[in-house]
């Protein structure tokens, strides 16, 4: 089977998605696109679309965005993964074209049904983390060396990207009333943060006396890192589909304080391998890491049995193979939905693309080199000045010349961002 996956980007959680959906499920031909390029390249899309047996939406589609569900699903089967909603009018019209549903979570299995969703139609599968990166453990001492962490704080983390947090559903402001409720009872804290976008909240940390590291464009290494440095790591989120952070976290050995949302509320159980507070609840969230903190014994065995329910469930290489199963439920519905007795594209070592033969495998790699310059575009670029580089995308034809339109703008991005942050690089030299 032929499955064309489309994120928003490859270097962020859904990402991170697709890449171990493609390492564990070897049986099937995968191709990738962003939705930028979807959205920039109509026919690149189109042409995509015919190559694949099932087209695989990980991403939210917002207002016109949604014209790539309604293209693809007149001609292809369509499969949608939903994480979480804010707001279900603005995104609700792609999941009726959708011939599958995939959720990570029973919260979200039970919003869709509660709105007349077929439960045939739905397909629970969690996330899960790579237990080979995130299951070993790092060396905490050198970590808090490297981050700068004075030896007699308490670490707690949190790690998102505020592009991700319309209508402030990860739960900053609690967050915040949180950190200063701690500090005003006398523990010395040390707060790391990372992810792009977060300037007001780490304003608002500062203004408190709070030391604060902030690592707004971590590398996967350094987030290994950011991890290894940390007594807690904290949720305060209202909305979440995940968050893969929670089971990033629990794996690294770290012990979780969160608000009952997504995978949380199926997997933690409170008060062995993590605490749950309810949301809104600052004196709550307050509570329970002073509890950590005044109690070395309860962070390990929180930490421990944490880890464990991870690597015992949600590895990815448990988590993944999964998938198979939803695409051929999938294709089996768009069988009937579209009609007539369709059947499989056999897979092979090359595909017509673009007028070419090539592997699947090269297909993604330049898609992901494209990619790559998509994200140094959105993170670096501002105003006026991310239109113009988003404008070097549009009228690009195929993925190689998308490529090459993509490199002038993300050359300027990258460039842009190491001249911000000549720290973090002198810091990933030495990372862990």
């Amino acid at each position: 089977m032929r499955v064309l996956l489309l994120p928003d980007y490859f270097e962020w959680v859904l990402g991170t998605i697709a890449h171990n959906i493609v390492r564990h499920n070897p049986g099937h031909d995968f191709f990738y696109l962003t939705k930028k390029m979807a959205l920039c390249n109509p026919g690149l899309l189109e042409d995509a679309v015919s190559q694949v047996d099932v087209v695989h939406i990980l991403c939210e589609l917002v207002g016109e965005e949604q014209r790539i569900a309604e293209s693809i699903a007149g001609n292809a089967t369509l499969a949608i993964s939903l994480h979480h909603i804010v707001n279900w009018d603005e995104v609700s019209r792609p999941f009726d074209y959708a011939d599958m549903i995939h959720v990570a979570s029973s919260e979200w299995r039970n919003f869709l049904v509660a709105r007349m969703f077929d439960p045939a139609r739905i397909i629970q599968i969690p996330y899960g983390v790579d237990m080979k990166s995130y299951g070993r453990i790092c060396d905490r001492l050198a970590a808090r060396r490297i981050l700068d962490i004075p030896k007699d704080r308490f670490a707690v983390g949190y790690f998102a990207k505020a592009a991700s947090n319309p209508g402030d559903r990860k739960g900053t402001d609690i967050l915040l009333a949180t950190i200063g409720v701690i500090a005003d009872a006398g523990l010395k804290l040390s707060i790391v943060v990372t992810g792009p976008g977060w300037d007001k909240l780490v304003a608002g940390i500062r203004a408190k006396g709070i030391h604060i590291v902030y690592l707004p464009y971590a590398s996967s290494r350094m987030m290994l890192t950011a991890y290894a440095a940390l007594d807690a790591y904290v949720i305060t989120s209202r909305i979440e589909g995940g968050p893969v952070t929670l089971l990033e976290a629990m794996a690294s050995g770290i012990p979780v304080v969160t608000t009952p949302i997504g995978i949380a509320r199926d997997i933690i159980h409170d008060g062995e391998n993590g605490l749950l507070i309810p949301k809104e609840d600052v004196h709550a969230a307050a509570d329970a890491l002073m509890s950590l903190a005044g109690d070395a014994n309860l962070r390990q065995s929180i930490a421990a049995k944490g880890r464990d329910t991870v690597k015992s469930g949600f590895s990815w290489d448990k988590i993944a193979p999964q998938f198979s199963k939803f695409y051929d439920h999938a294709f089996e519905s768009g069988k009937v939905r579209l009609g007539g007795n369709r059947s499989t594209i056999e897979t092979g070592p090359t595909v017509e693309w673009r007028g070419r033969r090539i592997t699947a495998e090269r297909q993604r790699r330049a898609v992901m080199r494209a990619s790559k310059h998509e994200w140094a575009v959105m993170l670096a670029a501002g105003g006026q000045r991310m239109e113009a580089a988003i404008s070097a995308f549009r009228g690009a034809d195929g993925v190689e010349d998308h490529l090459d339109a993509a490199g002038v703008a993300g050359k300027l991005a990258s460039d842009y961002i190491l001249r911000r942050l000549p720290s973090i690089k002198s810091k990933r030299k030495s990372g862990i």
